[in-house]
């Protein structure tokens, strides 16, 4: 896992670029390996993952008054809001 305080050239599709100022958000890579990881082909760990950290958030932080939504494949959502992105 890689974390960081700051991202100041974030990009994304079609050339868009976002940045995160100091201690604003969360931002982090998790890296996998092993046999689950290799076995199953990446759409398919994309749609576990992206299932599995909604169910968590919504069960965790469910105080929010919206649940926390996928935009399919890959990002999370909450009050139209980009939470994050699974990659």
């Amino acid at each position: 896992m890689v974390i960081a305080d700051y991202q100041h050239k974030g990009r994304g599709q079609r050339e868009n670029i976002w940045h995160a100022p100091l201690k604003s958000s969360v931002l982090c890579t998790l890296g996998l390996s092993g046999p689950l990881v290799t076995a199953l082909p990446l759409e398919s760990l994309y749609w576990k993952i992206a299932v599995l950290t909604q169910s968590y958030l919504n069960a965790r932080y469910g105080f929010f008054d919206t649940p926390i939504r996928i935009k399919w494949p890959n990002d999370l959502y909450i009050n139209f809001k980009k939470l994050g992105g699974i990659l």
